[in-house]
């Protein structure tokens, strides 16, 4: 199946009408215009307060408008503040619902890990929406090569188990140091 997407021919077609920057739009000469979405992920609240949801953002908007001139609807720039353990997040089921309507070609991610941290999630996801005709695309990653994507899906799931076994080891060392670990219990 051909790659749908902003492709060499998409952009040799391309007659730009206004800045891309900004109006988020690209008009080809058959009117057909690449549907994208981005999604941004930060695992906690915690994270939302400092630069990272905007830097992703500002990244994935460039790659997506600037880079490959697709076309990105405000109400189709989704975020969320959960882990990335699970796919049962608000921001990413928006997603699916937007993907299973056909309103986008494609989806945009600032990093593959921000889409999932877990291989079983990854792969389920991605079947789902490569059948619903999305493709996957990522800012700061070129994971065209399914091999080079499969290790970078092995490295995401390693990297959260990690971050498990630190936070674990903190909680132990904190609980045999006498401090409290778990909610206020008042």
């Amino acid at each position: 199946m051909p790659k749908k997407g902003c492709s060499a021919l998409n952009l040799a077609m391309t007659s730009l009408t206004a800045p891309l920057f900004g109006t988020k739009t690209m008009e080809t000469k058959t009117n057909k215009q690449t549907r994208a979405a981005i999604y941004v992920r930060v695992s906690s609240d915690d994270q939302k307060n400092g630069y990272g949801p905007e830097m992703q953002l500002d990244e994935t908007l460039k790659a997506a408008v600037e880079r490959d001139h697709c076309n990105v609807k405000d109400e189709h720039v989704l975020d969320d503040s959960k882990s990335g353990s699970t796919d049962d997040r608000p921001g990413w089921k928006k997603l699916l619902e937007i993907a299973r309507r056909g309103e986008i070609d494609l989806v945009y991610f600032w990093k593959l890990d921000r889409m999932m941290r877990d291989e079983y999630y990854f792969y389920v996801n991605e079947k789902e929406l490569r059948d619903l005709g999305v493709e996957l695309r990522f800012a700061t990653q070129n994971l065209d090569d399914p091999f080079n994507r499969a290790i970078q899906v092995a490295v995401a799931a390693d990297e959260r188990r990690k971050i498990m076994q630190r936070t674990y080891g903190g909680r132990i060392r904190a609980i045999k140091d006498g401090r409290w670990v778990g909610p206020i219990p008042f």
